[in-house]
């Protein structure tokens, strides 16, 4: 039997791509370096950039054009889980070793209580100018927070659900279909706990970040049903890409009229960082219109951040959001930051991850 997906996908490369695949089909884009160097004649662009990410995330078709035509050398470390970026961070105790991170806007509270982002200098980032405004606003303090700029936006998207086109040949409308007896045990759950709850918490109308205990409650017991329909929690996205349906090109996207939440991952700075001039020149050029549209369309991911960048979409990928009424559909797919790290009066990140063990058990 053909499977619907919970999805609940936090930043990366997530099962969205296995339906972007069909979606957002991969045409003719142009690779180009757009950008020689990133912010003027006196910066000394060279060396190693030691990158810390997802794997996938430093794009080497669209972003790599930039590093050979700047003498750089990209050093990747790939994470498992993006808890890994404040751990490996905090574990140089001060020190130096990673120059560039990606973060999910979610963690921003995190970070700034960690102290691990460095303010980023706007006029090494020229190209700042051409983001779409919203993204270059201090929107909840994702991005710019007081005044002082953290992060760059780089991808965004949406989550809700992904089935199976072949099987179920009218898009779901609700998640009420995930509860139906026709898909008992063709349910497949993502073993990611904040995506999981902050899913759940837009479907009943619970914000994630401010959930009381009744509400929190409240959310457990519809993800405990959700389990229970399916055939287990899937541990790894890949593995729930398989389920869905192995080598199937029929996998679909939609946001349901319950409406689904947005994600964005952006650029950072951590405090690690020991090549400034590199790193800038790095994330200038990639939030250049042709190189943002490019790494989208090599993500597989469709929405880029840049404004101009637009129009270098394939036909496909550009229709997948409306450009011109972006605050609409962010009302049916809002930004939820994560639950709080301390809190008195709301549920904490820390129940929410502990609560999922018992749940998926």
């Amino acid at each position: 039997m053909s499977e619907s997906t919970y999805e609940s996908a936090l930043s990366r490369r997530r099962l969205l791509q296995g339906a972007g695949a069909v979606v957002a089909s991969v045409g003719v884009s142009p690779w180009v370096v757009e950008t020689a160097t990133a912010f003027g004649a006196e910066s000394k662009i060279g060396g190693t950039i030691d990158f810390l990410s997802w794997q996938g995330y430093d794009s080497p078709k669209s972003l790599g054009p930039w590093l050979k035509a700047n003498g750089v050398k990209l050093k990747p470390t790939y994470i498992a889980s993006h808890d890994d970026i404040q751990a490996k961070i905090l574990g140089l105790h001060g020190g130096k070793g990673y120059d560039i991170i990606t973060y999910y806007h979610g963690y921003k509270q995190l970070y700034d209580q960690l102290k691990i982002l460095t303010p980023l200098d706007e006029k090494k980032l020229p190209n700042l100018k051409g983001m779409i405004p919203f993204f270059k606003s201090n929107y909840r303090g994702f991005w710019v927070k007081n005044g002082v700029r953290t992060a760059v936006p780089m991808y965004w998207g949406a989550l809700g659900l992904v089935y199976d086109s072949k099987a179920m040949t009218t898009p779901p409308t609700s998640y009420d279909v995930l509860f139906t007896k026709a898909l008992k045990g063709a349910v497949t759950v993502d073993d990611d706990p904040v995506g999981a709850f902050t899913l759940a918490g837009h479907t009943l109308k619970i914000n994630v970040a401010t959930m009381t205990q009744a509400q929190f409650d409240t959310v457990s017991a519809y993800l405990r049903k959700l389990v229970k329909q399916s055939k287990g929690v899937a541990p790894s996205y890949g593995d729930c890409a398989k389920r869905i349906a192995d080598g199937d090109k029929n996998v679909r996207f939609v946001l349901p009229k319950e409406g689904g939440y947005a994600y964005c991952d952006s650029w950072a700075i951590p405090i690690s960082n020991d090549n400034p001039d590199a790193t800038y020149g790095y994330i200038n050029n990639a939030i250049s219109p042709k190189v943002n549209a490019a790494a989208a369309i090599e993500q597989i991911l469709g929405g880029v951040t840049v404004a101009g960048a637009v129009k270098y979409l394939d036909k496909q990928t550009r229709s997948l959001y409306d450009y011109k009424n972006l605050n609409n559909f962010f009302a049916k797919a809002p930004f939820y930051a994560n639950p709080p790290v301390k809190s008195s009066t709301f549920i904490t990140f820390d129940k929410v991850i502990a609560r999922w063990q018992e749940i998926k058990a």
